[in-house]
């Protein structure tokens, strides 16, 4: 069942991690929604995408800091927390789209690569791929 804003953000040791899931972010939240509406267009429903703004990514964050437990520092969650947090100070908008497939995950890219996303990183079982780059971690 995919995760909506009416639930606790998913976590794993304290760290958002919405698995089967991509985050991207955009130069700002006028390309996000632009990206948002494309992917509608292209046959997403309203609740497999969701929308933050730099602000609320920041808040979420900044919330979560003190709880985010030893064993985050082993993977590679942490160093995306603050790549997020990087961008979302700079102003990015962001989404967070379901997208559990390859081929939902290829879709997704394509789309964010046209609206000009900064990032993006699919959060699959057990890894946390950059998929802008194609380089996956741990």
């Amino acid at each position: 069942m995919p995760w909506s804003k009416a639930m606790a953000p998913p976590r794993s040791f304290g760290v958002f991690a919405p698995i089967g899931y991509v985050v991207i972010a955009f130069p700002s939240e006028a390309e996000a929604a632009k990206a948002r509406q494309a992917l509608l267009t292209g046959g997403y429903e309203d609740g497999e995408i969701m929308t933050f703004s730099g602000s609320q990514v920041v808040a979420d964050i900044e919330k979560t800091r003190d709880n985010v437990s030893i064993l985050a520092y082993l993977g590679a969650e942490l160093d995306a927390q603050r790549q997020h947090l990087d961008y979302a100070r700079q102003g990015c908008g962001f989404l967070v789209i379901y997208a559990p497939s390859e081929a939902e995950t290829a879709r997704v890219i394509n789309v964010a690569r046209r609206f000009g996303a900064r990032l993006a990183h699919k959060y699959n079982r057990f890894t946390l791929e950059e998929l802008l780059t194609g380089r996956a971690s741990r």
